[in-house]
């Protein structure tokens, strides 16, 4: 679950009942808690931004009977980039913390550093076993 509950301007929590934590692990499931805090982040940037780089750092065990509060800080805000800094915390300690820089997208003008994408089947005509 990604559902997120603003608390106060750039302050979000997800509810502990929506928390899951997989079997035998220690603590909350971490790519539940990235999404998370890439969705409060994204709820503070304009219209037309994607999320051009991450860098996530998993610091506590999160705890699934604990409400999550994210609290997003906006580093900067240019015409096309925009940086933001979010903290997990539960019980006032960090528990994951990560740093996003948004985009929002422009033509490249021939200066594209990959090769497009070649053609490939669709995930429809492949055989599964």
């Amino acid at each position: 679950f990604l559902k997120l509950t603003e608390v106060d301007s750039d302050v979000h929590f997800a509810n502990h009942q929506d928390l899951w934590t997989p079997p035998g692990a220690r603590g909350v499931f971490g790519g539940q808690t990235i999404a998370q805090a890439v969705h409060a982040a994204m709820r503070s940037v304009g219209p037309g931004y994607i999320v051009h780089s991450f860098h996530g750092y998993f610091l506590l065990a999160g705890d699934a009977g604990r409400n999550i509060l994210f609290h997003v800080d906006r580093i900067r805000d240019g015409r096309s980039f925009a940086t933001r800094r979010v903290e997990a915390k539960q019980k006032n300690k960090v528990i994951f913390s990560a740093t996003m820089q948004f985009h929002v997208p422009e033509p490249s003008y021939g200066l594209e550093v990959a090769d497009p994408m070649p053609p490939v089947p669709s995930w429809e005509g492949l055989k599964s076993d």
